[in-house]
């Protein structure tokens, strides 16, 4: 099954932007039916990328940044359940969200866009090795710094950007290559969104995957009843055909052309 993706739509002259050619299924007898869904900006795609990491990094940063108050300790258990509690927001957030919304998050629907599955609907597993890529992936590496933080040097990660001074130098070389790191994997996929010709990161292309703007909701509009033409073919119960003042067929026809 062929994907078109191409600035003008020979079919659609007034469509001025890239579109995505996606069969669907059909009922009828005709197989050439096509929807087509114009692809989202990278812009856009950034931009919601970028405010959905913000959202769901909301609850996590609280936690790490109370985690000296409601585990003063250190204990082996802040940071688990701290682990557990990201990765299961992360999950549902990235994951669960758009599998269950049509493609969607909260920021990708302020926008305006979602994310499709050419020719069938998104799978999870789709979903899971695309999000493990943009964000497990950079998240468990910067993890285990944190985890290294907390449990070897004994230092709160949150102390690092307070300025403090820390007994072990060596923190801060490691927390400069991990911030580093971090920027850098993002700002590949923001160049592999702008300068792709379809904005697809590496294994969306593999999944059939693209984000595309939401279509407006097309207004119903509501057929006019068909008019039924006058005749004389009905006889009257009593007087038959012969009926006083009846009109010819062409005075009938005349008549219903007028209305």
């Amino acid at each position: 099954m062929k994907i078109i993706t191409q600035k003008t739509v020979d079919d659609l002259p007034e469509v001025n932007e890239q579109t995505v050619k996606k069969p669907l299924p059909s009922t009828e007898s005709e197989p050439s039916e096509l929807d087509y869904f114009l692809l989202a900006s990278p812009w856009r795609i950034i931009l919601a990328r970028f405010f959905d990491i913000i959202i769901a990094s909301i609850l996590p940063l609280v936690l790490s940044i109370t985690m000296v108050k409601w585990n003063p300790t250190y204990a082996i258990w802040g940071p688990i359940l701290l682990i557990v509690i990201t990765f299961i927001f992360l999950f549902l957030y990235f994951i669960i969200v758009p599998y269950l919304w049509g493609g969607k998050t909260f920021c990708k629907w302020v926008l305006r866009i979602k994310l499709i599955c050419l020719n069938q609907k998104i799978t999870f597993l789709a979903l899971f090795v695309r999000e493990t890529l943009i964000i497990f992936i950079p998240w468990l590496i910067e993890l285990l710094f944190d985890f290294a933080c907390i449990m070897i040097f004994k230092i709160n990660i949150i102390d690092l950007f307070k300025n403090k001074t820390i007994d072990a130098p060596i923190v801060v070389v490691i927390m400069k290559i991990v911030v580093t790191f971090y920027f850098l994997w993002y700002l590949g996929l923001v160049f592999a969104v702008i300068f792709n010709k379809d904005h697809q990161i590496l294994l969306d292309r593999q999944s059939k995957l693209m984000i595309v703007k939401i279509k407006p909701k097309e207004a119903v509009v509501t057929s006019k009843p068909v008019k039924k033409l006058i005749n004389r073919d009905k006889k009257h119960v009593h007087l038959g055909t012969d009926q006083p003042g009846n009109l010819t067929d062409e005075a009938l026809k005349e008549i219903d052309e007028l209305t």
